[in-house]
């Protein structure tokens, strides 16, 4: 269940991932970037290679039982809360109606999905009862042992990003309240006004700003609170302990936060037989008027910092994600992908013959940006994060409701609080959240 909608997998086909040669022909990209312990592209095994130019990381052991653990709180929160969803439909259509707009009657059913921060908290409640002492224990002393590695990042001031050694619990970001504060912050500080193209504009780089914001954690308690309610982390850790043979190898990766890097200026570089062939800017909503401008220079930037580090990466296919300052002095390695199509590709076109022969094959390196704004974005973003934005820039307190009307009609049961955020399947929320956060 998707937003309120029932969809079939009967019609579902899987990606045809036989379409890249991922070194050794072998067509298995999952497998060949992340799912053995070898695979080049976890953090594990190109971290050494280029440590001078990351970010300070922290990688901790994680056993396959406290993997497990995880993974089965997240399949067993995530059927509550859908429960809960399920629940809050079946009362809008037993209640009376006569009142409401079938419009009306549709928004409600669309926030059915919408979680607040209380619910999460209440599922946890229910799962220590469901999950059992002993899957509980193990995740107390995980969180223990993470808060121990957070330590000196935070005795410095600073915070950290959590993830597997594959992939981060960024599909999580809008599960606990935080982005919400970080939006109020940003747009009380705004001087633009409100409805005009600026302000949208700007509405996006909060956006971004904020969903990656509140990724950034201080204690063990905060990092089990992604790790814990993350799609991804739940299908990594189940692909592992598929592929495992005799080993399990999964580490927690804690990587020290960089508050002055603008998420906004993030490029995906993509790397084929060992050739830059493309790159793009790696937000395909934000439009920043100083990147179009700057295209070129961006270009010799991007192609200045690949010749010094590229003998140092030991892969001929990669995606590799750079983070620019706006003077363009700085240059800071994000992360190392596998190439598409296990890696997104933002403002190409995978499915477009002509964009995937440029990342492929590409004779002439060729960077893309966006050259102006692009029409319908905010209606691309998580919404109640959209709604609040929207309030936010009217004025209107975050405990007011987005419709009177509303207020009067409909049993208290059923108001869905303001500091929520979607349930979408993976793919979804995946989409939602990508948008300005690298792929980590």
């Amino acid at each position: 269940r998707t937003s309120g909608r029932l969809f079939s997998l009967s019609n579902w086909k899987p990606p045809n991932m036989s379409t890249i040669d991922s070194g050794d022909g072998d067509p298995d990209i999952w497998a060949k970037t992340c799912g053995r312990e070898d695979a080049y592209h976890r953090i594990d095994n190109w971290y050494p290679d280029i440590e001078q130019w990351t970010f300070r990381t922290v990688i901790m052991d994680m056993s396959l039982d406290e993997a497990m653990a995880i993974r089965k709180h997240c399949e067993i929160a995530h059927l509550w809360l859908r429960n809960r969803g399920c629940e809050r439909l079946l009362k809008i259509d037993e209640s009376p109606s006569s009142k409401l707009s079938k419009d009306h009657i549709r928004k409600l059913k669309k926030k059915a999905f919408e979680f607040s921060l209380e619910d999460y908290v209440e599922c946890d409640e229910w799962l220590r009862q469901d999950l059992g002492p002993d899957k509980w224990a193990l995740l107390d002393d995980l969180e223990r042992r993470l808060d121990e590695a957070i330590a000196p990042f935070r005795e410095a001031g600073n915070a950290a990003f959590v993830k597997l050694s594959t992939r981060s619990p960024k599909d999580a970001a809008f599960a606990i309240g935080r982005p919400f504060e970080l939006v109020k912050g940003m747009v009380a500080q705004s001087t633009l006004t409100p409805g005009t193209p600026e302000a949208d504009i700007e509405d996006l780089v909060i956006f971004t700003r904020a969903a990656i914001g509140c990724l950034a954690v201080r204690t063990g308690a905060e990092a089990m609170m992604l790790l814990r309610r993350s799609d991804r982390v739940k299908a990594d850790i189940g692909m592992a302990e598929l592929m495992a043979q005799k080993n399990f190898r999964m580490s927690l990766v804690l990587r020290e936060w960089n508050a002055s890097i603008k998420p906004e200026w993030e490029f995906r570089v993509f790397v084929i037989q060992g050739r830059l062939t493309a790159a793009t800017q790696y937000s395909n909503i934000v439009y920043v008027l100083e990147i179009a401008q700057r295209k070129d220079q961006i270009k010799e930037c991007i192609m200045s910092f690949w010749e010094k580090v590229q003998g140092n990466i030991r892969t001929p296919h990669y995606t590799i994600d750079l983070a620019l300052s706006p003077d363009l002095k700085e240059v800071v390695i994000v992360e190392i992908n596998g190439p598409p199509p296990s890696a997104g590709t933002s403002l190409y076109d995978w499915n477009k013959d002509e964009d995937r022969r440029q990342i492929m094959a590409g004779e002439i390196f060729e960077l893309r940006v966006m050259t102006e704004p692009r029409k319908g974005a905010k209606d691309e973003i998580h919404q109640p994060l959209r709604r609040y934005i929207d309030r936010m820039r009217a004025g209107l307190d975050s405990e007011q409701e987005e419709d009177e009307d509303e207020e009067a009609v409909v049993e208290p049961a059923l108001k869905l609080e303001q500091n929520t955020s979607d349930l979408p399947n993976t793919a979804q929320r995946d989409q939602k959240t990508d948008r300005g956060c690298s792929v980590q």
